[in-house]
């Protein structure tokens, strides 16, 4: 049975400001709608593997079960509720950014 993969309102903006970075500083539309729709893969592949990724290297997030993916050069944070079968995707994250705080995920 697939899982439903539910998308934050910080991890949709996130993706939203690197599409609009992609187009506007790098002046490549094409770009960005490539890294998009590979966003969108990425995300919706954990509709049939959502256990798959690693915690994270964040110690303080780590204990609360958080995973993580890697698309490209951001980070794909999520939690896992196997009794609800959901992933949330919390943060589309950069990776040369500095580590994440507990304030930058969502509850």
């Amino acid at each position: 049975m697939a899982f439903r993969v539910d998308i934050t309102e910080a991890a949709l903006a996130d993706a939203e400001d690197f599409v609009e970075y992609v187009r506007r500083e790098k002046r490549d539309t094409v770009g960005a709608e490539r890294w998009w729709n590979g966003l969108l893969d990425a995300l919706f592949s954990l509709e049939q593997w959502p256990g798959r990724g690693s915690l994270l290297v964040e110690a303080s997030l780590r204990t609360r079960g958080l995973r993580q993916i890697l698309y490209q050069s951001h980070r794909i944070v999520f939690e896992l509720d196997d009794q609800r079968e959901t992933v949330r995707v919390l943060r589309i994250y950069h990776s040369s950014r500095r580590k994440l705080r507990q304030r930058d995920v969502p509850r």
